[in-house]
């Protein structure tokens, strides 16, 4: 029994926060502490040779693509290589019926057939500074968490203007650790970026939503874009005069293959993860928030599957909409199966008890932390009511796309045209502005499909949501339509000026101070405001002081943790930050009698080959190449490589993340990570955290053979 209480007491202060061997995502800064753990894995090459201050380094070929991916650049003309499912928003933008990038590829033959992409960026970070304690010894113990949050505010402000950069520079400071820790970044974000290549989607999105997040994957989701700059190589906007950049760094592409047990590491842009958080915390993601989104997304899904279905001109339309909505569906539903799986709710109950025993034995601590875990259970057992009904709000009511552009774009609007001093020339110039979006949302709207949302989203939100959060508007529908919420929708659909291009085109055109009558009387707007007005009146207040006061507690949390841990061992959670995930090739068991090797190959994407199935086609020409073994350079044993797992921690904003090898060199793109694993976004799960990427011979193989671009495959530097 003594003994079962030691083992107890010590997995409560080693777990979760010591990291196990492949656990972390690491800032670069960081890398000369795991120095040792890298190599013991396998790394060949010095971390000065991944991440330098002074020197040329890896980091300076590793790009944030478009603000939520990652990219890398792999020749010396600033060729960025990232996922489909990054680019694929500016590859639809550019498809039309006559030209189906999406449906039939792409790949620029020359330099003047690259497709410039208006809005797309991408950014280099230039240096990491740490600037915690110029940031902390302005902070006194007496401020409250609103005057700490604006010192802080003023004091980045101050070190950003006063970083040492170039005038086609930015300066940020980030917070780290929540809020105890502060770095200042100078980057260079680059505004000419062109559409280079990409495969058709029934390659680049093989498999759909019945292979997302699953394993194995045979997946080529891939897309090359190009960076331009100016005549002296610096950011600038588009013009035909500007260059292919020519960077300081490119990958080294290695076709030599890969093998179970190979070191790797994937160094990206990871967006969010929430690894420090209390029990309270899971709870409410695991019973609440995650079975909320999950209900709501199924039926929205539903709806848009079904218009879809068999009609080419709404799949283009709703192609990159349903993929962005189905992902995180997906990972929720992991997530909240995983967390339960794992248990982590009593396995972080487990580590508060030792943080409780930690903190009583010494009398300084007693005194700073001493029911610090009780309040946060407070608050979060206050915020559940709350919460969901700010997820049934989000994902529900503003999942009707004419209701979110309401929210976005007629409310604003209307505010403007309330104050009379506003003249009408500037009311006129908001709305042509606005106006000049309006074919853009209609190109890719469907008024049926969100006419069934709308009713199924009412439905819903009734059903689900306590009485005492109904707005007005179900009053009305009870009245006049009698709890019908399908007769509603189809009469919001036939009157509103909103959901009509040319309506709306027409009450724009014509937009005055008079104007807004009619969109108050307007029945879209109708449903906007009264959700609006019963969030602002019932939720706002309430769910703004959870989050302050929350966020207050988290950060005195993660201070007393990072007291109690040893900080070598603790990375901070991902925020959009360059990181550096570390570990091996390896294959993984889910559950009894299972087991899934490492890689994947063509011939498995051949068997799910279903001619005409949305998600299992394949092109006759990539069927015929495999048929005919036309596989170049790029075989092993006898069939082309298309993807891999290992053990790297990744999360979304890693899409399209450089994997690299022991020697520094890109063998593959991350793309995704196995459903199972989805938890160690909260608590890593060495067992089940598998990263998947696509393995860069099936790149240079659909390059070579399918897209026939030779001109691209002889601008690359590659190992074979």
């Amino acid at each position: 029994m003594i003994k079962k209480l030691l083992l107890l007491l010590c997995f409560c202060f080693i777990h979760p926060f010591i990291s196990s061997a492949d656990e972390g995502m690491w800032m670069p800064n960081q890398l000369k502490k795991k120095e040792a753990a890298m190599q013991q894995r396998g790394l060949k090459i010095p971390v000065e040779e991944i991440y330098s201050e002074e020197n040329v380094s890896l980091k300076d070929a590793v790009v944030q693509f478009g603000g939520g991916c990652t990219g890398e650049v792999i020749s010396n003309r600033g060729l960025v290589l990232t996922n489909h499912h990054c680019g694929f928003s500016q590859i639809q933008a550019h498809s039309t019926i006559e030209h189906n990038y999406v449906e039939n590829g792409f790949w620029a033959k020359e330099q003047s057939q690259e497709i410039p992409c208006a809005g797309l960026t991408v950014t280099f970070i230039i240096s990491i500074e740490n600037v915690t304690d110029k940031i902390l010894s302005e902070l006194k113990p007496e401020m409250t968490s609103q005057d700490r949050d604006q010192k802080i505010a003023l004091v980045s402000a101050k070190l950003e203007k006063e970083s040492k950069k170039e005038k086609y520079q930015q300066a940020k400071v980030k917070s780290f650790y929540y809020g105890n820790e502060f770095y200042l970044y100078v980057t260079e974000t680059y505004r000419d970026i062109r559409f280079v290549g990409a495969p058709p989607a029934s390659i680049g999105r093989f498999g759909g939503d019945a292979d997302n997040w699953m394993w194995p994957r045979h997946t080529g989701d891939f897309s090359l874009f190009r960076i331009y700059a100016d005549s002296s190589n610096h950011p600038a906007d588009y013009a035909e005069k500007n260059f292919p950049y020519k960077p300081k760094k490119a990958f080294t592409l290695c076709a030599k293959g890969i093998h179970e047990g190979d070191f790797t590491m994937v160094f990206g842009f990871p967006g969010k993860t929430t690894e420090y958080i209390p029990s309270f915390a899971v709870d409410l993601v695991q019973n609440v928030d995650d079975p909320a989104k999950v209900n709501i997304r199924d039926k929205r899904l539903a709806i848009w599957r079904e218009r879809m279905h068999g009609n080419d001109t709404i799949k283009l339309k709703y192609a990159s909409k349903y993929g962005s909505l189905a992902n995180y569906w997906k990972k929720w539903d992991g997530e909240m199966q995983g967390l339960r799986r794992s248990n982590v709710i009593a396995e972080k109950q487990a580590y508060e008890e030792g943080f409780i025993k930690w903190m009583g034995a010494d009398m300084k601590r007693r005194d700073e932390y001493s029911g610090l875990l009780h309040e946060m259970e407070l608050f979060y057992a206050q915020v559940k009511p709350v919460s969901k009904l700010y997820d049934y709000y989000n994902e529900a009511i503003l999942g009707v796309e004419i209701i979110s552009f309401i929210n976005n774009n007629i409310r604003p609007l209307l505010e403007l045209s309330l104050v009379d001093s506003v003249p009408d020339d500037s009311l006129k110039s908001a709305a042509a502005k606005l106006l000049k979006g309006v074919p853009g949302f209609f190109k890719n709207y469907d008024a049926m499909a969100d006419r069934l949302i709308l009713a199924s989203m009412l439905n819903l939100f009734h059903d689900s949501v306590e009485t005492n959060y109904h707005p007005e508007i179900y009053e009305y529908i009870r009245s006049r339509y009698k709890n019908d919420y399908t007769n509603f929708a189809s009469d919001v659909f036939r009157k509103s000026v909103f959901t009509d291009e040319k309506r709306m085109t027409e009450f724009l055109s014509s937009f005055s101070h008079r104007s807004t009558k009619k969109i108050k009387k307007d029945l879209a707007y109708r449903i906007f405001a009264s959700f609006a007005g019963m969030m602002k009146s019932k939720a706002a207040g309430s769910m703004s002081d959870f989050n302050a006061r929350i966020a207050s507690l988290q950060s005195r949390y993660m201070k007393a943790q990072m007291e109690m841990n040893n900080p070598v061992t603790m990375y901070p959670d991902a925020n959009l930050t360059l990181r550096v995930a570390f570990g091996q090739v390896q294959s993984y068991s889910p559950r009894d009698a299972v087991h899934y090797d490492y890689k994947s190959t063509l011939g498995g994407a051949i068997e799910k080959f279903i001619p005409a199935d949305p998600d299992f086609n394949l092109p006759a020409e990539l069927v015929q190449l495999h048929a005919e073994k036309n596989f170049g350079d790029y075989a092993a044993d006898g069939e082309i490589p298309v993807a891999f797992i290992a053990t790297n921690h990744t999360t979304g904003g890693n899409s399209g993340s450089p994997v690299i090898n022991a020697n520094g060199e890109l063998i593959g793109t991350n793309f995704d990570r196995i459903w199972e694993g989805t938890d160690s976004d909260i608590q890593f799960d060495p067992d089940l955290c598998r990263n998947i990427s696509l393995d860069i011979r099936y790149t240079l193989f659909i390059i070579e053979k399918l897209g026939d671009a030779k001109n691209i495959i002889d601008e690359l530097t590659i190992v074979k």
